[in-house]
């Protein structure tokens, strides 16, 4: 598989990850803590199956899953430092570049040493770039598409989850793709 065509298509399946999770913020009532708790879970249960895929052969959908699921985890809660203690703009930037390195080596750990140490740098800058792209182009829909009436409010919300989706489907795409070329079995 191609390096495009592996990020299209993390792009399109994660995107749709996505807005099954921020499905949640759209229409549900809870708490902060638990909302984005469960967006997480939602995340990690559904990206296994549409990511799994692109990952060449490193691993079976279980170790998949596990490695995914502590990338993914690690993402958050660092995502979630920076929100909650660093606050602000300041804040989602540190915890999105501290969570999406981890999440970048705990990825390229799956297809081996080499690809950790060779692959890291490029892959996170990526990672980092298209989540950032994404997710700042999803807030400016949300906004605008809320703030001027021009979609209801739920819907309005599943548009930052769109653009999040796209944008941090598509860095993993990469990441994933590092992963198969470094694998001597993809070659």
């Amino acid at each position: 598989m191609s390096l495009q065509k592996s990020i299209l298509q993390a792009a399109l399946r994660f995107a749709v990850v996505s807005l099954i999770g921020y499905s949640l913020w759209a229409w549900s009532s809870m708490g902060e803590a638990l909302l984005y708790s469960s967006i997480a879970v939602v995340f990690v249960a559904l990206s296994g199956v549409a990511l799994r895929p692109l990952a060449g052969s490193a691993g079976t959908l279980a170790r998949f899953y596990g490695v995914f699921a502590a990338a993914f985890f690690s993402y958050a809660v660092l995502w979630c430092v920076g929100w909650f203690v660093v606050k602000g703009q300041t804040g989602e930037i540190f915890g999105s570049a501290a969570g999406l390195a981890v999440c970048t080596w705990m990825l390229l750990r799956m297809a081996g040493t080499e690809s950790r140490t060779r692959y890291f740098l490029p892959a996170w800058a990526v990672l980092f770039l298209f989540h950032t792209l994404g997710y700042t182009a999803g807030g400016w829909l949300y906004y605008n598409t809320s703030a001027s009436g021009a979609l209801p409010f739920g819907i309005a919300r599943l548009t930052w989850g769109l653009g999040y989706g796209l944008g941090f489907g598509a860095g993993l795409g990469y990441v994933l793709y590092q992963c198969r070329s470094s694998d001597p079995s993809e070659a």
